[in-house]
């Protein structure tokens, strides 16, 4: 089967995945605040979310997760390891989405 789809060259350039994940963070903040889903995979439930410490608004293992993703992006770009550091470098915007999000929510 040979599938053609048109797709724009801007989503195909880095700064699209970036504004793409950044608001995907946005929008399962807004899932975990009306349904109490995980932020990460929403199709899990076996967390009980009510039971996990926050801080300001977002579950405080997700700041540990952001920081371990931060180091990783930053060593592997300095090893010029680009698509290690790209992926990376993603999950940091989707937090970034979750983190404004949340905040918002809670002032």
């Amino acid at each position: 089967m040979i599938v053609r789809h048109i797709i724009p060259a801007s989503r195909l350039k880095k700064a699209y995945f970036r504004r793409w994940f950044y608001w995907r963070g946005i929008s399962r903040a807004k899932l975990y605040a009306k349904a109490g889903l995980d932020m990460e995979a929403p199709e899990r439930t076996d967390l009980d979310f009510r039971t996990v410490p926050h801080l300001f608004g977002v579950p405080r293992y997700l700041y540990r997760k952001a920081l371990s993703n931060a180091v990783t992006f930053l060593t592997a770009a300095m090893r010029g390891d680009t698509v290690a550091a790209f992926d990376h470098e993603l999950w940091v915007w989707f937090f970034a989405g979750i983190v404004r999000q949340r905040w918002m929510a809670i002032r």
